[in-house]
């Protein structure tokens, strides 16, 4: 093939590329304008059952909504206020609770209708993988209770490997491996650093093939 008609062939593959770069951008920002209305009333309903769930506690308990400048105000103590420390300062500084975490929505908890705490709405900014949501009650100075609402956190993972004598043994040496995880609780030292999405691996060799199943636990 001459030059001229290498030189060709690279600049219709390079316009092919960008068609179809094009048409999947076009497809993906479609279907994100037709969806984000339904994924933003499921994160309403989200946070509407964590503000439940973290209420639950404190008897007669309900939210109700706070005042129209109560987010500035938590946001703005958490601006003025440093970690593992009393004091205040007048302006943010590198280890003031706001470098970690931005509240979102307040809500007021009453108890029989009497104001007695809130409910706040906030986005932790330093996960291992992203920002992390919550919901976090306070009643009488006293936290009430904690919800994950979203995550974008790397999944954790568990893996148990299986040598096996035949290739028929494949599959229910996979399936002993994910039951052995479950059983032995692998899973645990993830939980306790917070991780919520973990999946278990079962892995089985036999020679050089091998078989894989992995579930969510």
């Amino acid at each position: 093939m001459s030059s001229e008609k290498k030189e060709r062939s690279f600049v219709i593959d390079a316009i092919i590329l960008c068609v179809i770069t094009l048409v999947l951008g076009g497809i993906l920002a479609g279907v994100y304008t037709m969806t984000k209305g339904t994924i933003a009333q499921r994160q309403a309903d989200t946070d509407s059952k964590a503000c439940e769930k973290v209420i639950a506690s404190v008897d007669g308990a309900t939210v109700a909504d706070a005042a129209d400048d109560a987010v500035a105000q938590a946001n703005d103590f958490l601006t003025k206020h440093i970690l593992n420390s009393s004091k205040k300062v007048e302006e943010e500084q590198s280890e003031s609770y706001s470098k970690y975490v931005n509240v979102t929505t307040v809500k007021k908890l009453q108890v029989n209708g009497s104001d007695a705490g809130y409910v706040y709405i906030a986005d932790a900014k330093k996960g291992y993988g992203g920002s992390i949501s919550f919901v976090l009650g306070v009643y009488n100075g006293t936290v009430t209770g904690i919800e994950i609402t979203s995550q974008s956190e790397t999944a954790g993972l568990v893996v148990e490997l299986k040598s096996v004598s035949g290739i028929t043994e494949l599959d229910g040496a996979c399936a002993r491996a994910l039951q052995q995880i479950q059983e032995r609780h692998y899973d645990e030292y993830l939980r306790d650093e917070g991780r919520e999405d973990i999946w278990a691996y079962g892995i089985a060799f036999y020679k050089k093939r091998c078989r894989v199943m992995a579930e969510r636990i």
